[in-house]
């Protein structure tokens, strides 16, 4: 009989490699990465994670990627980039039927005076980010990029995690709590390369990058393109409540300022994981229990 569990973590570990093999150097023709992608799907399939319903937004998202980033016709890019838009979205918002992302964490207390925490891994939400990054950025290859981008990240990230933690505080989403939580592990590497991968690579490497070409002729287009990918990014938050979406908003001009000032997607990425990382470690998790 198939040990499903154990399917299921063979499955979610090579989406995991998926991930980290978008950053493996290749010159091959059909890129590595979509081979710990394709093992990771089938078994998917076989331990239940995923059903043929799925098939269908898949095929869209990665069809969509690939003719925007060879067409040269208008009227294509407008429309790959519309079924691009909805498979990302839908997938995102976990919409389409089909998947079932393994909940790995239920109901645990990070922080005392906090809400209970759920995390699921998350399988259509993670293709979005996969297939937007392989197909449509161009990632940093050599020693020398990751040097300039840490330097260029780590000077700025500061300034970003300083002003939302500042905010947080303020509107009494979050108190200040130290700790070390027994899920770091786990979370830490969920949140970085499924979470921030999936999530900057939408808003900022596909909403933020092609409004940008899009408005490239207009005066503010490049700032436009920048708030108006940070706030569908605040709004996609809905669901914590509107100081929450305030929050998500100014952390999405925080991700955004750094990806326009770098021009690396890695930037987004890891600002938005220091973020977090430092929300986990130093301030309730991931809020306070609302008060009546």
């Amino acid at each position: 009989m198939l040990n499903t569990d154990g399917t299921s973590a063979l499955a979610y570990a090579f989406l995991y490699l998926t991930v980290l093999a978008l950053w493996f150097p290749s010159k091959r023709r059909v890129p590595f990465w979509t081979f710990p992608l394709i093992i990771s799907i089938i078994l998917g399939y076989a331990a239940g994670r995923l059903t043929s319903m799925a098939l269908g937004p898949l095929v869209l998202l990665y069809g969509s990627a690939r003719i925007l980033n060879r067409a040269g016709r208008p009227w294509l890019r407008g429309l790959s980039s519309g079924v691009l838009l909805v498979c990302g979205v839908g997938l995102g918002a976990h919409l389409f039927p089909g998947f079932h992302n393994w909940k790995v964490i239920d109901g645990a207390l990070v922080s005392q005076d906090g809400i209970p925490f759920t995390l699921y891994l998350n399988f259509d939400k993670t293709l979005v980010g996969i297939v937007i990054l392989g197909e449509l950025h161009e990632r940093i290859r050599t020693r020398a990029g990751w040097v300039q981008m840490l330097k260029s990240t780590l000077s700025r990230a500061p300034l970003v995690i300083a002003a939302v933690a500042v905010l947080s505080l303020m509107f009494q989403f979050v108190s200040f709590d130290p700790k070390i939580p027994e899920i770091l592990p786990l979370w830490a590497w969920t949140n970085l390369l499924f979470v921030c991968v999936a999530e900057e690579g939408f808003f900022r490497g596909f909403l933020q990058k092609y409004l940008a070409e899009l408005w490239q002729d207009l005066r503010y287009g490049q700032v436009m393109a920048l708030l108006f990918a940070s706030l569908a990014f605040g709004v996609a938050h809905l669901g914590g409540g509107l100081p929450y979406v305030v929050l998500a908003s100014v952390a999405g001009l925080g991700y955004g300022w750094m990806y326009h000032v770098t021009r690396r997607i890695e930037a987004s990425i890891i600002t938005h994981f220091l973020l977090n990382l430092f929300h986990i470690l130093m301030l309730t998790y991931p809020a306070l229990v609302p008060q009546a």
